[in-house]
């Protein structure tokens, strides 16, 4: 985790406040995470005042959030760490079908959010049960930029954490965090996030690995990667954004044999397996629909189609009869 001082002039951060993030990189506005995101009521997205608010040890409403007279110029305000899928992974996501792109973008949120949970409930010791109102327990706070394309505009899932040198405890006051603290907690980090995301896209893909070779991640970046040389020397040239990052990339894996239609098929076959993970998912598609079924209620449906049939369609043979008088029936001989 590379730490954040007043000494830094770059501002790495800047660059998620800035249109471009969101336009040529696929990003999402920045989130709060962590336990201390209700008690300083922040509000989603984040925005850059609060964010510089907060790096510099205050609240939105001007509370200290460390010891201000004693901050030394070269204090730690914040930790800049990245999580970021396998290239072969943001291939799949990249020229995987809609559905299946949305749900393994999913897949990754749920992934980062899973990894800070842990990271807050590690520090205050991972007990079997966690008992967030106990006086001594540690709140964090987090900042997550979601992006889904790399500076070089190839497909990269990465969420971008921004891990603030406080901590909020409660019933005793405010803390910091240590370097050491941060490097050892930042490695779980990386595991944590890999563990979940991996068990997501298994479920996704009923048990079975579905990769691609790393050389045609590879093979995307330098196709990409030459086009745009190619575009950069036309003036009228502009940078990919939005839907032509996603048709480039199809268009290029197409081009070396991976396209959309490839990867579809590759879905559909794995689905298809008689594994245990797809048997159980098919069980609860049909445990869901039959209570949904259980739910809805007949009678009125039950009623409207009676009165259409008596309303629409003629009268049977037996209830004419019963109409007439009983004198006008033909009377049945006997033989």
């Amino acid at each position: 985790m590379t730490p954040i001082t007043n000494q830094d002039k770059d501002k790495v951060y800047l660059e998620f406040f800035r249109p471009e993030f969101v336009s040529q990189r696929l990003g999402k506005p920045g989130r709060w995470q962590g336990g201390a995101v209700p008690r300083l009521m922040l509000q989603n997205p984040v925005k850059k005042k609060a964010f510089e608010t907060v790096l510099l040890g205050r609240s939105l409403y001007g509370e200290p959030l460390v010891d201000l007279l004693q901050r030394p110029d070269d204090r730690i305000n914040a930790w800049h760490h990245s999580l970021a899928a396998r290239p072969t992974g943001s291939m799949i996501w990249a020229l995987s079908p809609d559905p299946i792109r949305a749900r393994i973008r999913l897949s990754h949120h749920r992934a980062v959010a899973a990894a800070v949970t842990d990271f807050e409930r590690t520090l205050n010791g991972a007990s079997f049960f966690d008992d967030r109102t106990k006086p001594g327990w540690k709140m964090t706070l987090f900042a997550a930029f979601h992006s889904a394309a790399s500076p070089e505009c190839t497909p990269r899932l990465e969420t971008n954490l921004f891990l603030f040198n406080f901590t909020l405890i409660r019933g005793v006051g405010i803390g910091s965090l240590s370097p050491e603290q941060v490097q050892k907690l930042g490695d779980r980090l990386d595991s944590v996030y890999r563990a979940t995301l991996k068990n997501e896209v298994l479920w996704l893909f009923g048990g079975a690995r579905l990769d691609v070779p790393k050389e045609l991640a590879i093979r995307v970046e330098e196709e990409i990667g030459i086009l745009l040389m190619k575009n950069h020397g036309r003036a009228e040239s502009k940078p990919l954004k939005g839907a032509a990052l996603s048709t480039t990339w199809r268009k290029v894996a197409d081009h070396l044999g991976w396209g959309p239609r490839k990867i579809q098929r590759m879905l559909w076959e794995t689905k298809s397996q008689p594994t245990l993970r797809n048997w159980a998912r098919d069980w609860k598609t049909i445990l869901r629909i039959g209570s949904i079924v259980a739910k809805v209620n007949t009678k009125p449906i039950t009623k409207l189609a009676k009165t259409f049939i008596e309303k629409h369609l003629p009268e049977s043979q037996s209830e004419q009869l019963a109409r007439k008088p009983e004198q006008e029936r033909g009377t049945s001989q006997s033989y």
